[in-house]
């Protein structure tokens, strides 16, 4: 156990899902106010996500839970059958994903999209 481990990756997101629908599937578990960042990176010519977000926890023990918490869900009001899976995320950190939010020089904006879960 790393106590510096406090982000993980949730995949198989159906892409049609925006932030806003994540937040609100996030916010329907037991996740809720647990964390206090989502990056969710965005295909602008489809307009749609790319199938994964990053889920930042505010310590690991939190982490752990939504580790065992996000696993083997279904986005009910999707017709999707995608099943999420998570993992541990290959960046960790409130601070490392918002360095990766940063619109790249000549991108034209940036890539992907933030938000931050509600209290319980």
């Amino acid at each position: 156990r790393n106590p510096k481990i406090t982000t993980l990756m949730l995949r198989n997101i159906p892409n049609k899902v925006k932030l806003e629908h994540l937040h609100r599937f996030l916010n329907d578990t037991e996740a809720r106010g647990t964390f206090d960042i989502v990056h969710m990176p965005i295909d602008f010519k489809s307009g749609h996500n790319r199938g994964y977000a990053f889920v930042n926890f505010y310590n690991n023990e939190l982490f752990l839970k939504g580790l065992a918490e996000l696993k083997g869900l279904r986005f009910a009001t999707m017709s999707s059958q995608k099943v999420t899976d998570v993992s541990v995320a290959h960046v960790q950190g409130k601070r490392a994903i918002e360095q990766i939010q940063q619109p790249r020089p000549g991108s034209g904006g940036p890539k992907t999209s933030q938000g931050r879960g509600k209290r319980k």
